[in-house]
């Protein structure tokens, strides 16, 4: 840079004119709906594409939908969907971004220069590079239920999927003679079928009881594999890190293109299989008056076998102070006061504790988590540095309470809330001290307790009114459609609900 006749330098400095350009931004739609009331059907497909002004930066996606529903019988009825999408994305060639890709840096005494024609030059050598970037997902719904008047039944059978897809090679052009690939694919499932029956019983006008009783099962499972090497053989030959049959004897080897100890593999797997029961009484009174009770079990794969099921009790209380003490006053649109107390479970995110005591693969270098070795010999090792795991490991709950006050002013133009809460998370997992001669840095136990205390307050103002509102405030009648208004009012139709259909339509 001492030379001030290099036009790299102390030339002109219009690299943005090819770092930043246009890009076409654009969705397309297209949907096909039919049926009656007892049975329809709506089919879509799309297309997104938004591109960056920036760096050549882009992403597609493309979405798919499919949703049916059928009422055989008056009391019987099935609906199910299925959504997938795909994206597709082109990253940046940032050079913070791609040097915490590769954990790698090169020497940056010498910084790009900020020429058009030497930025360009630069970018030529992603020529031979690539950053392919894509996710999936698909999910999707059958739901069956049964209505026969007080008693409801529905079940539901989910399942959704998501996967992410990134392969990347760096030539050494870019790196100083050393070149990078790195190869990425994980993916996530879960599966539930949920049972729900209700049963509303009412004693008189004035004392009604819902009954609820449900269970769900739920299975989740989560992978990925990930690797990464450097100084391949040469640019031309790129591999995919991680094969996709563990059968074979060459499974995850690199084949000789990459020198073995500058290839670094990742792989990790964990599941969850939870199921629940719970049951709700719910009271009213007057339509002033709410008490609710939930009674819940909860089991987790992830627990110890010695402490699998978890109970939690839950209660909630409102009351209506607006109906109760003040049905006339009309500066005030709602009042009502509410409560709630219990305690929620929290499951283990991974499945490692529930194994107890332990062996692991947690020895390597340079940070590399692979199965050590010993006189030739692979073996295993006890996880020292992570803690002991011991039997005997309860769950960890929350115990919450909250006490609450909404009100709406003035025609519902001021919302006023105040709410103290009250939040303790117990038995936490975390690592005791242990004994050196035992060789651990510590022993997993619970212990671990976490208090929130607040108080939180919320002031909405509506300043300026829609002039309908202002018109006719709460007497507008709010119709769905034109032809659900004249079977409403016939042919005569009042001025506020003309207003009201009008109102939806902008909606």
């Amino acid at each position: 840079m001492s030379d001030s006749l290099s036009n790299d330098y102390y030339g002109a400095s219009n690299w943005t004119d090819r770092y930043y350009g246009s890009s076409a931004v654009y969705s397309v739609n297209a949907s096909i709906t039919g049926g009656t009331e007892l049975a329809n059907f709506r089919f879509s497909l799309g297309d997104t594409k938004s591109g960056g002004i920036a760096d050549n930066t882009n992403m597609d996606r493309y979405d798919t939908r499919f949703v049916i529903n059928m009422k055989p019988l008056n009391w019987l009825s099935f609906s199910a969907m299925v959504n997938a999408n795909r994206i597709l994305r082109d990253r940046n060639k940032n050079l913070r971004d791609r040097f915490a890709q590769i954990n790698y840096l090169p020497d940056l005494s010498t910084p790009l220069t900020p020429n058009k024609a030497k930025y360009e030059a630069y970018l030529s050598q992603f020529n031979a590079a690539f950053d392919n970037n894509k996710t999936n997902s698909l999910n999707g719904y059958a739901k069956f239920g049964v209505d026969l008047g007080k008693f409801k039944f529905i079940t539901t059978l989910a399942t959704d999927y998501n996967e992410g897809y990134r392969d990347i090679f760096y030539p050494r052009t870019l790196l100083q003679t050393t070149n990078y690939a790195s190869n990425y694919f994980g993916y996530n499932q879960r599966s539930t079928v949920q049972n729900v029956a209700t049963y509303s019983y009412d004693i008189n006008p004035d004392n009604k009881f819902d009954f609820t009783l449900g269970n769900e099962f739920q299975w989740d499972f989560f992978r990925y594999t990930y690797g990464y090497a450097y100084k391949g053989s040469n640019d031309f030959i790129k591999l995919n890190l991680l094969k996709s049959d563990p059968n074979k004897a060459d499974y995850l080897l690199p084949d000789g293109v990459y020198k073995p100890q500058l290839v670094y593999k990742f792989l990790d797997k964990t599941r969850n299989n939870q199921t629940s029961f719970y049951g709700k009484v719910d009271y009213s009174y007057k339509a002033k008056v709410n008490l609710s009770v939930l009674l819940r079990a909860d089991a987790s794969s992830n627990q110890q076998p010695t402490s699998r099921w978890f109970y939690s009790p839950v209660v909630t209380a409102g009351w209506d102070l607006k109906r109760e003490f003040l049905p006339t006053a009309s500066s005030i649109s709602e009042l009502k006061i509410q409560g709630s107390i219990g305690r929620m479970g929290r499951y283990e995110n991974f499945d490692n504790y529930a194994q107890g005591p332990q062996y692991t693969a947690f020895i390597g270098y340079t940070g590399n988590l692979i199965t050590p070795g010993y006189d030739g010999l692979g073996t295993l090792t006890r996880p020292y540095t992570a803690g002991y795991v011991p039997y005997n490991l309860k769950w960890a709950y929350t115990d919450q309470a909250s006490l609450g006050l909404d009100g709406s002013f003035l025609n519902n133009r001021l919302y006023l809330s105040l709410l103290g809460y009250y939040k303790h998370d117990k038995n936490m997992l975390l690592g005791v001290p242990s004994a050196a001669e035992y060789g651990y840095t510590s022993i997993i136990q619970n212990g671990m307790a976490v208090r929130n205390t607040g108080i939180d307050a919320t002031v909405i103002s509506g300043v300026i009114m829609p002039a309908w509102y202002l018109l006719f405030g709460n007497s507008v009648v709010i119709m769905p459609s034109v032809a659900v208004l004249q079977k409403y009012v016939g042919h005569s139709t009042p001025r506020k609900v003309i207003i009201a259909v009008m109102r939806t339509k902008i909606i």
